[in-house]
């Protein structure tokens, strides 16, 4: 398979979790996965060679044939931690370890692996609620919080929009006990994530802290496409029962090149399903309205991702108030 046709695919599920991994780590992990077909019903021992890994990530380090035991001992006690949320709205959390055999033998030049089958929901026969993304993009990240925050663009690219806790995107990024002041967090994290993903891969992002007094509190993501280098990939879609009615989330363009976001989606994608459940459509849509008129009246001339941001913070703040 040629490196212009190699896709990562994952349930968005695991592209949510937390994981420890290092940035040679997820370059291999993408590597195996990249090698799947999604088709497929159990794992088979795969084959990915050290030269591989430094060509596709564009270094010119050879010091991977002398790491290779490490390599192999850190990923195969890696651990893959899931948090899902039921109907009800309780948290449900699941561990699980990645691989269940790895192999480099001194000489051979190449890593052999086979995932779990406990990563089979995950990894196989994936229909709904995956994300697509580029390998080659994905390997040239120098940071392994730039390959997890553009993982997590990727599974939203639709939306065009992604909005994250602060602290939910320090667990998942496995940085819960670094850059503790948020400037320091937002320039070594945030920033240089911007810089690496606009720079280098298929999409590009600005972005927007809210804050409640003075405390960030969440981060708005708005996503754009990289006109000269759009990748042919399926669009990831919502499963249909997560809001009152399936709804489509593609955002659109219009002549003038304005961003018309689909406020309906990215509003139901901030609401539990217990609160979904509460609520009539007209409420929804009603809330929406109210939302853009607010907008529009406090950030005048701003951009339509930031009015789109503004607008859905607003109408999900209301909608939420049953919870």
């Amino acid at each position: 398979m040629s490196s212009e046709t190699q896709r990562v695919v994952k349930h968005n599920d695991l592209v949510k979790a937390r994981s420890n991994l290092s940035k040679i780590e997820h370059r291999v992990i993408a590597m195996l996965i990249a090698q799947l077909d999604r088709e497929d019903e159990s794992f088979d021992l795969q084959r990915i060679h050290i030269q591989d890994i430094i060509a596709k990530s564009g270094s010119s380090s050879q010091d991977l044939y002398s790491r290779g035991k490490e390599i192999c001992q850190r990923l195969l006690n890696q651990q893959i931690h899931i948090q899902t949320e039921e109907e009800d709205g309780q948290r449900v959390y699941e561990g699980y370890n990645a691989l269940d055999k790895i192999r480099y033998a001194e000489g051979d030049g190449y890593i052999e692996a086979r995932f779990n089958d406990s990563m089979k929901p995950f990894l196989l026969e994936l229909k709904r609620r995956f994300t697509i993304y580029q390998l080659e993009a994905f390997m040239q990240l120098g940071s392994r919080y730039s390959m997890r925050i553009y993982e997590l663009l990727k599974m939203r690219e639709d939306l065009r929009w992604l909005r994250m806790g602060v602290e939910r995107i320090r667990t998942v990024l496995s940085c819960e006990d670094k850059y503790s002041r948020f400037g320091d967090f937002r320039r070594r994290v945030i920033e240089r994530a911007q810089s690496e993903v606009n720079g280098t891969t298929d999409i590009s992002f600005t972005y927007k802290v809210e804050r409640e007094g003075q405390s960030p509190e969440r981060i708005n993501f708005m996503i754009e496409p990289q006109s000269d280098s759009q990748p042919e990939i399926e669009p990831v879609r919502p499963e249909p029962d997560e809001g009152p009615h399936e709804v489509g989330v593609s955002a659109s363009e219009t002549e003038g090149g304005d961003i018309q976001f689909n406020l309906y989606a990215m509003v139901l994608s901030e609401l539990s399903q217990k609160r979904l459940s509460e609520l009539r459509e007209e409420e929804i849509r009603e809330a929406i309205r109210v939302g853009r008129k607010r907008a529009d009246a406090s950030n005048g001339s701003r951009s339509s991702a930031v009015l789109a941001s503004e607008a859905v913070r607003i109408a999900s703040s209301e909608l939420k108030e049953g919870d």
